[in-house]
Order: C-alpha cells, then sequence, then structure tokens
C-alpha cells in the first residue's frame, strides 16, 4: 500500500489562512450587534486614543509604554491611511489573529509536526 502524500506546503498553509479568516469572520459578524464593542476587545479605547494621536502626527512621548507598541504603531498607520475609526482595530485585531494562524502551522511544518 502506498501512503497518501501529505499536500503541498503553500496549499496548505492557504487552508489553514482561510480558515483562520472564516473564524474571524465569524466573530466579527458575531460582535457586530454589540453596542459595548467599537475596537479591539481588550484596551480598545486606549489603542484607538494612542493610534489617533500618532495617526494626527502627535510624538509618541518619553516615557514607557506599558506593553509592546508594534499594534498601536500598526493602528496609527491603517488610521492615516483610511481613517481613525475604532472598528477598524478589530479588522487588525482578525488580521494578526490569520497572521498568527499561519506563522503558528509554518512552526509546526518545521518541528515536523
Amino acid at each position: 500500500m502506498s501512503e497518501a502524500t501529505p499536500p503541498p506546503a503553500r496549499l496548505d498553509a492557504l487552508r489553514v489562512a482561510a480558515f483562520a479568516a472564516l473564524v474571524q469572520a465569524a466573530q466579527l459578524f458575531a460582535l457586530r450587534g454589540d453596542p459595548t464593542v467599537r475596537g479591539p476587545v481588550i484596551d480598545g479605547w486606549t489603542f484607538h486614543v494612542d493610534a489617533a494621536r500618532l495617526a494626527a502626527g502627535a510624538p509618541q512621548g518619553a516615557g514607557l509604554y506599558w506593553q509592546s507598541p508594534w499594534f498601536v504603531w500598526t493602528l496609527a498607520a491603517v488610521y492615516r491611511v483610511v481613517g481613525a475609526d475604532p472598528a477598524r482595530g478589530l479588522g487588525l485585531t482578525a488580521a494578526c489573529a490569520v497572521l498568527c494562524a499561519v506563522m503558528v502551522h509554518a512552526l509546526a511544518v518545521r518541528c515536523g509536526l
């Protein structure tokens, strides 16, 4: 008997990305009617205010940031391109989740799992 050949790595990664995007779309659909959710679910207002301030050209500030600022910087770039709407943080969060799923898949493939 011959073993089934595994799908090509890129096709497999595309399937992971598609499934993760489907899960994120379902979550966004479920949250659409919740009046309390207008941006990223965790610390959404803080992210929105900081990103909107950066997108408007205000300086970062000299104090220490309480966590890694990469999300705020990325959200500020999104705001600068498409406008500072808190709901856009949900889209960025969903995109980050899909990217994370693809990176975990790549790591699992590399580890032989």
